[in-house]
């Protein structure tokens, strides 16, 4: 009975550690690591729906030219998806293809190095894994859309 005690005991303490470590928050205008922005656009009433997210799992929505910042993602997923960026080749691919709705994928928004891939235009179909990335970070994304403030 008394190494249960221990046992329970240690792993309480084990787990309030790793439970304080916590990585650093940034706003939305002093981040300087890799981020990704998704979305949408156009359809009926024309607006836009973007998504940054930072590559340490910080989330932020886009609302006209405000950043609201969503309940932070698992930082290992997303670190995963950023290393699939560039393991599925999608730094290498040139398509900027908009139409009535369009979809988007911008690696390093608002810097030097931004690449956006952009279809829906209906004159290039995109790669197929391309497609099933977006969706993939979009359900990421749905399952995390509740501000945090």
């Amino acid at each position: 009975m008394h190494k249960y005690l221990q046992l329970g005991i240690s792993f309480i303490i084990i787990l309030a550690l790793f439970s304080s470590c916590k990585a650093k928050q940034y706003t939305f205008d002093n981040y300087e690591g890799r981020r990704i922005a998704i979305g949408s656009s156009g359809g009926f009433t024309g607006a836009t729906t973007q998504y940054y997210i930072f590559e340490n799992g910080q989330l932020f929505k886009r609302e006209n030219s405000d950043y609201v910042e969503l309940p932070t993602l698992d930082k290992r997923l997303i670190q995963q998806q950023f290393e699939n960026y560039y393991t599925l080749g999608f730094d290498k691919m040139q398509i900027n293809d908009a139409g009535n709705m369009s979809y988007f994928i911008t690696m390093n928004p608002d810097t030097e190095k931004v690449q956006t891939l952009r279809w829906g235009g209906g004159a290039v179909d995109p790669d197929k894994e391309l497609e099933q990335y977006y969706k993939l970070l979009s359900t990421i994304i749905k399952k995390n859309n509740k501000p945090t403030k």
